[in-house]
């Protein structure tokens, strides 16, 4: 199951052995506040948000991560094996399913648009969460059809000869499906929803079909427990927490490097400004400044704390169309070393607070 589903599943009496999380959203994590009581085993990612490690206290597996500081600390820790992403977590569901050597994979839910005009599943948090929105002025109906509009909906073919509405947004998600079944046609994928968007190789099942499969429950059961047993023993994971607790002291140490450059960095805007003000020749900081450039780009955790600093760069994009003077040249410097500074300071006392936090439950 993902995240999305899991709830559904547990009030319907299904336990599922797996279940997919990589959102980084707060919102998301709602999906799974009556799950506590689940025992699936949670495939996720490290850039997930942690409320969802707190919510679901089954065994745990990462794969890699598509972010800077994940990258890192997989690379001190060994390859934890990359799942596909497509923009939703039903494609890493997927490629989760085809790694581990399922075949055929019969999907249920995967719509891909709005079947009978509907949004999301009854009782889901999402659908709740609407009706607690509802004023007298915009009741829920109101939120339900922005939902549907908002992204330009149109009509596209179903399962079941017919058509179903569709948006811009579920695009990329059709046209990722349709490619992993054209790149490994010997993945056998078949869908579970007569009125969800007809995928190019990915035909209906029915569940007449699916009842008819082989009972595969006792051999399930036998690999879950001898997984759960092998990450039992003790000691399992105290070589890794030793590796991840060195790694992140070097990362903390080294970004200290690149927050004394960002402090330089700001000084040195600040000098340079100082001199323009008063009517002064300021081209000469741009030296300083280039070769505090050079130390940052020689940095290898450049990537780690510049990911932060998208709202600052498209600022800059944002003023690049008009002709620059030493002024704008200066004033952008600024906000990409304030930026920086800021970027590993945040860094740095999330990194420390996690080391502390690592310590006090492996003792060391």
């Amino acid at each position: 199951a993902v995240d999305t589903s899991l709830g559904a599943c547990l009030r319907a009496g299904v336990d599922p052995d797996f279940v997919v999380v990589v959102d980084p959203q707060y919102w998301n994590t709602r999906h799974l506040d009556q799950c506590r009581d689940g025992t699936s085993i949670l495939i996720s990612e490290s850039s997930t948000h942690p409320r969802v490690f707190r919510q679901l206290k089954g065994l745990l597996y990462f794969c890699s991560s598509l972010f800077p500081l994940g990258e890192y600390i997989e690379r001190q820790l060994g390859p934890l094996g990359k799942l596909g992403a497509g923009g939703s977590v039903s494609t890493s569901a997927w490629d989760f399913l085809r790694i581990v050597g399922c075949s055929p994979i019969y999907t249920g839910g995967i719509d891909l648009g709005f079947p009978d005009r509907q949004t999301h599943f009854r009782g889901s948090f999402f659908e709740e969460r609407i009706h607690s929105l509802g004023t007298r002025r915009a009741p829920a109906e109101h939120h339900l059809f922005r939902y549907l509009t908002d992204a330009g909906p149109f009509k596209v073919p179903d399962n079941s000869g017919g058509t179903v509405l569709s948006d811009r947004r579920m695009i990329i998600y059709r046209w990722w499906f349709e490619r992993q079944a054209e790149a490994y046609p010997s993945t056998a994928t078949r869908s579970l929803s007569p009125h969800g968007v007809k995928l190019a190789g990915i035909p209906l099942a029915s569940m007449e079909e699916t009842l008819k499969l082989p009972e595969q429950r006792d051999w399930i059961d036998s690999e879950l427990r001898s997984i759960r047993r092998e990450e039992a023993e003790p000691g399992s994971a105290r070589p890794k927490s030793l590796r991840l607790t060195a790694a992140v002291r070097s990362l903390i140490q080294d970004l200290g490097e690149i927050e004394r450059i960002a402090r330089e960095g700001v000084r040195t805007v600040a000098g340079a400004f100082e001199i323009a003000s008063s009517g002064g020749n300021a081209v000469s900081f741009l030296d300083e400044l280039n070769l505090l450039d050079e130390e940052i780009s020689r940095s290898e955790h450049r990537n780690i704390v510049g990911f932060l600093l998208q709202k600052d760069a498209q600022s800059i994009v944002d003023r690049a169309h008009k002709e620059a003077t030493i002024a704008d040249v200066l004033e952008n410097s600024d906000a990409i070393y304030r930026g920086l500074l800021e970027s590993t300071e945040y860094h740095r006392r999330c990194l420390q607070n996690g080391l502390e936090r690592l310590a006090s439950e492996t003792g060391r």
